[in-house]
């Protein structure tokens, strides 16, 4: 199998990049690294990968490489959409809108672009397997100083519904998977899970040959988060947000 995944030098594009290979799949990751890049030089160790570095929000860029996937007939049998900017905007009571800018690009508009300009050759062979890799944050945004991950990830649910709906009639085994992951690699966090315990999971939801529209790992994070979507706004606030923000501006 041709997968490729976005996000490739770090977390879990890492890992999930590193299994596939194990396994023997064909694998074309991108990021903004450079290819001298460690983690990127360990992926090379495998004959079967193939690397590109390239920055989801800068246009010509994205063109030049789908040109050069197009050139090497490197027609993706699954797109693993795992690149992200977890980064704070919301600091000292001050929301900084260039940097909630910046990350709405990486994570939904850089995604999209690459999803809109690979489409049409997914549409072409009527199959393939589109993955969002989404956050319980899309659920309830009860983390600390981080106002555009939770729009970004909620909009990517939304975007990839939207898409199964359009194109669900016509082309039926396009597959608009979203994964929605608790912490991940948090000790801080109750039900954190690792790169190397989701990793595989994620890979088995994409050889699976029927499949559900949305999978929430571990669900225990999803429940919980939906339940957090019963108390009002203004409690979240005041006994989780706040204490937690006070906690992190301790010296």
């Amino acid at each position: 199998m041709k997968v490729l995944i976005t996000g490739v030098s770090q977390g879990l594009g890492w890992f999930l990049a590193k299994e596939l290979l194990r396994q023997g799949h064909e694998v074309w990751g991108i990021s903004r690294k450079g290819a001298e890049h460690q983690t990127i030089k360990d992926l090379h160790q495998y004959s079967n990968f193939t690397y590109s570095s390239c920055d989801l929000t800068q246009e010509n860029q994205v063109v030049k490489f789908i040109d050069e996937i197009t050139q090497r007939n490197f027609y993706a049998e699954a797109l693993i959409l795992n690149a992200a900017l977890m980064e704070s905007d919301y600091i000292n009571d001050q929301w900084d809108f260039l940097k909630f800018k910046e990350i709405i690009e990486v994570n939904l508009i850089g995604t999209a672009n690459l999803t809109a300009k690979l489409l049409p050759s997914f549409q072409q062979r009527k199959k393939g397997i589109i993955v969002g890799i989404s956050s319980i944050a899309s659920i309830r945004a009860l983390l600390t100083n981080k106002i555009a991950y939770a729009a970004s990830k909620a909009a990517l649910n939304m975007t990839f519904e939207s898409l199964r709906l359009q194109m669900g009639y016509s082309y039926p085994n396009i597959r608009f998977i979203t994964v929605i992951l608790g912490p991940l690699e948090r000790k801080d966090q109750p039900f954190s899970s690792s790169y190397s315990q989701v990793a595989p999971k994620i890979i088995s939801i994409i050889k699976k040959s029927k499949w559900k529209e949305v999978y929430s790992y571990p669900l225990i994070s999803s429940v919980i988060y939906k339940l957090f979507c019963m108390i009002p706004d203004r409690f979240i606030a005041k006994y989780i947000i706040q204490p937690r923000r006070q906690h992190m501006e301790k010296p």
